[in-house]
């Protein structure tokens, strides 16, 4: 499967099971898709930045996190823009 934001495809990852192998692949992968900013991202950012987000804040303090919990893998980060306070 190839996301529109890879230059090439994501490597086959087996998600049965739990590995720190696996786990450094899937956050590997959060960063390609989701903090890796994008001529194109800025551009759709500066055109319309209501509907559009880039990240604010670098991966290491974006608080990101890989887990697997009951069968399932997830990744979480908080946006900069929210607050939980």
């Amino acid at each position: 499967m190839r996301h529109p934001r890879q230059s090439t495809p994501a490597p086959s990852i087996d998600l049965s099971t739990y590995t720190e192998a696996t786990g450094r692949q899937l956050y590997d992968l959060v960063v390609a898709i989701h903090f890796t900013v994008t001529p194109e991202d800025r551009a759709a950012y500066a055109a319309d930045p209501e509907n559009h987000w880039i990240p604010t804040l670098p991966r290491d303090q974006s608080g990101l996190v890989v887990g697997r919990a009951p069968g399932r893998w997830w990744a979480s980060w908080i946006p900069r823009r929210l607050s939980l306070y």
